[in-house]
Order: structure tokens, then C-alpha cells, then sequence
């Protein structure tokens, strides 16, 4: 049986053994409930307030600005159903880019439907990014919200998001926020925090914790309203009983990431060497600008090859790989590479290959080998 090659770390980053191990260490110390007063409750909210510490860190904020959620997709409801209270009675529009994860998009188009605002799409250009005067001509005076992906979840491309945010509070007086899912822990964030962004959502299996939890950061807290009702958990923002094994896990992995600020450094390296490889095949078309890219994924098609038949191929290779955003599955393919000008069909038979700390060269070359053989000797381009 082939060695298991998992190519899909954009749509959950695994968390190594020795992470698990040390997350079963804390955990054993402080197994009570965060909100009870006794000495079990209180070791568990000692952990869980270093481990907000942790993930603020990396943020460069306050711990008093991050809230702990079950994911990106939480706190993007949670981020877009505030604001739009804010704004309720009001003429407003919502901005935001044809780049979106489907967690961010479909709660404002709910919110659309009931009238609650106007909603408004920046198209991407060809190379995949959203440009600062595209996003201008969609914005009046009467826009509330801009929101933003910063590393797109399946090309891996990077937007100008300091421009863009910029951009945006220069031409009206809105709440900016930044869908981090797939940046936080990978690209530097702080500057934006300090400048014109307003709130950022991350999720902890994007970098290696476990599923289950991430955060939302907000500037200012008054601005966030809870979604969830009942008990006082996470300053009031969010009822429930917190998630400790998922944020501790979290913690632990900011703080690894801060330790190590190169630790991709490796993978990026691979990326350049399978993007590489893959120029030499004609048939293979990569969506994007590899220079704008964070250099952990590529979105690719093949050229008169189905998806669903790749897929056994991939499977009997022992591969993993996505396609698409790993939550949604849109009849029409990929609502992001339809917005940088695919045809329906390549946008259905798309896959996205992002790469993690655990991959190395020899999984790279067992991919390409696995590609030229489907493709045949006469694929490879000349020159």
C-alpha cells in the first residue's frame, strides 16, 4: 500500500503528534470549567487567558480584543450580523470581493434578502487579487462594511490588504474586516491592526490545532454583538461553555508560530519546486499570479480531464487533494475562479494542492510522476 500523501493542509492543516501530546499534558492540569470559581475552575481559566494571550500575540493586540469562537465561519456571522444591526433603519450597502469564502458571503446575502442592506461584489482580476479602484467604484458614502479575504482559501493568492483597507476607510466611514482563516499565522498582520482594519476572524486548524475553534478580533468590543445567548463566556460575546482543548490547542500553536516566524519557509520552497515542475505540461493551467501567491497552494485545471476521474487517480496514488472550498461544493465549480474568468467547466474541474510543514521533495516528484503518467510522454512542453 502507498505511503499516504495529503495535499490539502488549506483545507485542515493536521496537528503533528508531539503538539497532541503537549495539548493531553495541559489539558490533564486543568480540567475543570473556566467559569466556575473553584480551584479546578480557576486552573482552567488560567490556561485558557494564557492561551488567548498566545493567539493575541501573534496578532500583535490586546488579549482584551480577541474572542474565542468555534471557527472563521462563526465569527464572520458574527462580525457581519453586528454590524448589520448597527446600520438597521439606514440607507447602507455591504462591500465585498468576489474572493469570499462561502462563510462570508452567505450570511450577507441572507441579510441582503430581508432588505437588511445593499449588497455589493469587487470583481477579482485575471491574476486573482482585487485591485484598489475596483474596489473604490463599488463603495459611496452609504457603505457600512467592507470585508476582504487576505490569503484566498483556494489559489493562495495574497490581496494588497493594507492598500485595500486603506483605500476603503478613505472613501467612507466603514467597519473594515479581514477574513484571516487561511493568513493568520502565515502573513504578517500586525501593521493592519494597527491601521485602518477593524475586525479579523482566524481559525485554528488552518495552522496545525485542532477543528473547532478560532477567533475574532475586534478593536473595539462595543462594536460586537453576542450571536449566542446565555451565559456571561468571552466578556458577554459568546454564550457557552468555551472550547478548552480547541483554544488551548490554538494557543499552542501561536505560540510555536511566534517562536519559529520562518516555519513555512520549508513548504514555500516546495511550492517553488512543484510550480516548477508543473510549467513543463502544456496541459495544465495554473489560475493566478504565482508572484502575488503566499506560496502554500495553487489552484490548477487539466485541460480535457473530468475532475471526478482525476480524483481516482489521485486516490489510487494515495493522494489528497481539494477542490474548492472544502465546506461548499457550488453546482457551478468554483465561484472564485469564475470570478478570474474560468469557463464553467474549469471551474468544476478545478482542484487546489496546498502544501504543509509536512510535506517534503519526495511527495512533490511522487505527484509530478503521477501527473506525467496520466498525461503521457507527449505532454511536457517544449522548451
Amino acid at each position: 500500500m502507498k505511503t499516504p500523501i495529503y495535499f490539502d493542509h488549506h483545507a485542515t492543516m493536521p496537528p503533528t503528534a508531539a503538539h497532541l501530546h503537549e495539548l493531553m499534558t495541559l489539558l490533564h492540569g486543568a480540567g475543570g470549567n473556566p467559569s466556575n470559581r473553584h480551584a479546578w475552575g480557576r486552573a482552567a481559566r488560567r490556561a485558557l487567558e494564557l492561551a488567548r494571550e498566545q493567539v493575541a500575540g501573534l496578532l500583535h493586540c490586546s488579549r482584551h480584543q480577541v474572542i474565542f469562537v468555534s471557527g472563521a465561519t462563526e465569527g464572520n456571522h458574527m462580525v457581519v450580523h453586528a454590524v448589520s444591526e448597527q446600520v438597521q433603519g439606514k440607507q447602507a450597502n455591504f462591500v465585498l470581493t468576489a474572493g469570499e469564502h462561502p462563510c462570508h458571503v452567505k450570511p450577507c446575502e441572507h441579510l441582503a434578502a430581508q432588505g437588511c442592506f445593499e449588497l455589493r461584489i469587487v470583481p477579482l482580476n485575471r491574476d486573482g487579487i482585487v485591485e484598489r479602484a475596483a474596489l473604490v467604484e463599488m463603495m459611496d458614502e452609504h457603505t457600512a462594511y467592507v470585508g476582504i479575504n487576505h490569503l484566498n482559501h483556494e489559489t493562495g493568492l495574497v490581496n494588497p490588504l493594507m492598500e485595500l483597507a486603506i483605500a476603503a476607510k478613505e472613501r467612507a466611514l466603514c467597519h473594515v474586516h479581514v477574513d484571516a482563516a487561511q493568513s493568520y499565522g502565515k502573513c504578517a498582520l500586525a501593521a493592519l491592526l494597527d491601521g485602518p482594519v477593524d475586525s479579523l476572524t482566524a481559525s485554528g486548524h488552518k495552522i496545525g490545532a485542532l477543528k473547532g475553534v478560532g477567533c475574532v478580533y475586534i478593536k473595539d468590543l462595543g462594536r460586537l454583538r453576542p450571536m449566542l445567548l446565555g451565559g456571561d463566556q468571552e466578556r458577554g460575546r459568546r454564550a457557552g461553555t468555551e472550547n478548552l482543548a480547541g483554544i488551548l490547542s490554538f494557543g499552542l500553536r501561536a505560540r510555536d508560530i511566534a517562536a519559529q516566524p520562518h516555519w513555512l519557509d520549508p513548504t514555500r520552497q516546495l511550492y517553488d519546486t512543484l510550480l516548477e515542475q508543473l510549467h513543463q505540461y502544456a496541459d495544465v493551467k495554473i489560475w493566478g499570479q504565482p508572484a502575488l501567491s503566499a506560496r502554500t497552494a495553487l489552484a490548477f485545471v487539466i485541460q480535457g480531464r473530468a475532475a471526478d476521474q482525476l480524483e481516482l487517480v489521485w486516490e489510487r496514488q494515495g493522494m489528497a487533494l481539494g477542490r474548492g472550498a472544502a465546506c461548499s461544493r457550488d453546482s457551478q465549480g468554483s465561484a472564485v475562479l469564475r470570478a478570474m474568468g474560468a469557463t464553467v467547466w474549469e471551474a468544476k474541474n478545478a482542484f487546489r494542492l496546498s502544501l504543509g510543514p509536512q510535506n517534503t521533495r519526495s511527495h512533490i516528484d511522487a505527484f509530478i510522476q503521477a501527473l506525467a503518467t496520466e498525461l503521457g510522454s507527449g505532454s511536457p512542453s517544449a522548451g
